[in-house]
């Protein structure tokens, strides 16, 4: 019976050719893949029988004398044949139940370490950072074991949780779920705003893997959980303060900070307040950096140079500053080493409720008040704000409301809508009526 005449079943691919001699051959392909149960089979046969009896075999997960089936073992599959191995060692654990420390980890060698040490504010920025990541995964969480299960509906709800912390969760069962516990677990000890920077870490995280582990990123994590998560409870996180710094407070903590042995931290405070200039830019000024009426700020936090406007007071200030012998600063402490003083003395005169960076809204809200023409520009260009919506909303904080329009008189009874001041106001006036 000639080939063509055969009957091929569906599933095997005859393969014809002509070789040197003119003669002919035939050969018949058996190919199967099953990627969920881990099959990939692939081989050729001389007699159609043959092929039939091996395709049958692969299907019904027998394995035929031609060529044994390649069968990827799952995670769940190696984690158990290293198990029966090598027992229950670390090393073990940390190649077939990842956690997610170890993706922090990349993350931190790759992205953070070393990097931008050749600035002033570098070191600091990366021992923050890596505090900050050690607060973050040592976060208690609960999470569900469900990423190979098959249940749904109803029975999925009544899955035992697991108790762990952020860092030590098998990274592959990190989802929204996990990261909504993050968050509840967060917001008991920490401020909303605090929680979102340390979201974004997070996130960061997720993102990073898809560069040091590109198939369980794929696998895993190919919507960022943090995106899923529910961060309704973080509503409000940036609103911006109108808390001030009033006359009494400046006097309190200028006076207290006077009778310190170090008057660099009274001149550091005073300085901030009439310039407007971040914390690093302050303690790393050196003097060539200072001319005429302004100070040239070469290194910044958005990384674009600036200059700040000296008023008068600010230049009466610089001119109680002695300079040192062979140094170019104006002061000698670090980053570090400032916001360890600063806690301590804040405890220690009692002016707690002053925060440094106050200072620079302080700054501002003066400013507001010299300007006829609130510049939202000119404030950023003073400040190096960035974020010129977030400023908006600043200044719009430190304003004193007009009672006389519509949008002051919404700002003085907090309403969000001025279609609901409108409501409470056209009720008023028919009461009048």
């Amino acid at each position: 019976m000639s080939a063509d005449a055969e009957q091929v079943p569906k599933g095997i691919e005859v393969i014809k050719w002509t070789n040197g001699d003119k003669s002919k051959s035939i050969r018949y392909r058996v190919r199967v893949k099953r990627l969920k149960k881990g099959i990939d089979y692939n081989e050729t046969f001389e007699s159609l029988p043959n092929a039939i009896e091996a395709r049958k075999a692969v299907l019904n997960g027998d394995t035929p004398e031609k060529r044994p089936v390649a069968k990827n073992l799952t995670q769940h599959e190696l984690g158990q044949l290293m198990l029966s191995k090598y027992g229950d060692d670390q090393g073990v654990k940390l190649l077939t139940d990842t956690p997610f420390s170890f993706y922090a980890k990349k993350y931190f060698e790759g992205k953070i370490e070393g990097k931008d040490l050749d600035k002033p504010t570098g070191k600091f920025n990366e021992d923050s950072t890596k505090y900050r990541l050690k607060s973050i995964l040592d976060t208690p969480i609960e999470y569900k074991r469900n990423a190979d299960s098959k249940v749904d509906g109803i029975w999925e709800t009544l899955l035992v949780s697991t108790k762990t912390t952020l860092g030590n969760i098998p990274a592959k069962f990190l989802d929204h779920v996990a990261i909504n516990s993050y968050i509840q677990t967060a917001l008991k000890k920490k401020a909303k705003s605090t929680v979102k920077r340390e979201l974004g870490v997070i996130s960061a995280i997720v993102n990073y893997t898809m560069h040091v582990a590109p198939d369980f990123y794929k696998k895993h994590w190919l919507i960022n959980p943090v995106k899923l998560a529910d961060k309704s409870r973080l509503t409000g996180h940036n609103a911006p303060l109108d808390r001030r710094i009033s006359p009494e407070q400046e006097e309190a903590v200028i006076n207290a900070l006077a009778n310190y042995s170090n008057q660099e931290v009274n001149q550091i405070f005073i300085l901030s307040l009439l310039t407007g200039a971040r914390r690093s830019e302050i303690l790393f000024l050196e003097w060539s950096q200072i001319k005429d009426s302004h100070i040239y700020l070469g290194v910044t936090k958005s990384g674009k140079p600036r200059k700040l406007l000296l008023r008068d007071e600010a230049k009466e200030a610089l001119a109680l500053i002695q300079k040192r012998e062979n140094s170019p600063r104006l002061f000698t402490y670090s980053l570090s080493g400032f916001a360890g003083i600063w806690q301590k003395l804040k405890k220690e005169y009692g002016f707690t409720e002053v925060k440094f960076h106050d200072c620079r809204r302080e700054f501002i809200a003066r400013f507001l008040e010299l300007m006829g023409n609130k510049s939202v520009i000119a404030i950023a260009n003073m400040t190096g704000q960035t974020d010129l919506r977030h400023l908006e909303k600043t200044i719009e904080a430190l304003e004193q409301p007009d009672l006389s329009t519509e949008k002051g008189l919404q700002k003085h009874v907090g309403h969000s809508s001025l279609n609901m001041l409108r409501h409470y106001a056209s009720g008023l006036l028919n009461q009048k009526k």
